[in-house]
């Protein structure tokens, strides 16, 4: 890839290479490549459904909004708090009920804004 295009030499298609192949029947590339490729294009484990990665993504999202919002608000959730409440529906221990319910009321809003679903509460 360094070397300059008009030194290289000139790459032409093998017109007979290319009409051997049969469909369904012959392959272009050798079994131990294909078996290399499927190999690589395997998805991480910690990935295991589709939509896995971008649900973390959106739950980060969610928590860090409504824990900001809800602290410009004068709430008293932590973040760990705040995540706790949301994906677990776990209260904190001391919290005032006010103070909870501002929370879930702010992440379920937000849910419903990024789903568009009018029953998507916690």
């Amino acid at each position: 890839m360094e070397t300059p295009l008009y030194t290289r030499p000139p790459a032409t298609y093998r017109e007979d290479w290319l009409q051997a192949y049969v469909p369904n029947q012959s392959a272009y590339l050798t079994p131990t490549y294909r078996e290399e490729l499927a190999t690589l294009g395997k998805r991480d484990p910690i990935y295991r459904q589709a939509g896995t990665y971008i649900q973390k993504i959106y739950h980060r999202l969610l928590i860090d909004l409504t824990f900001n919002s809800s602290r410009l608000e004068g709430n008293t959730y932590t973040l760990i708090d705040t995540e706790r409440l949301l994906l677990q529906g776990e209260v904190a221990p001391g919290k005032a009920n006010v103070t909870t319910q501002q929370s879930k009321w702010s992440g379920s809003m937000r849910l419903r804004r990024f789903t568009g679903r009018r029953d998507a509460l916690w």
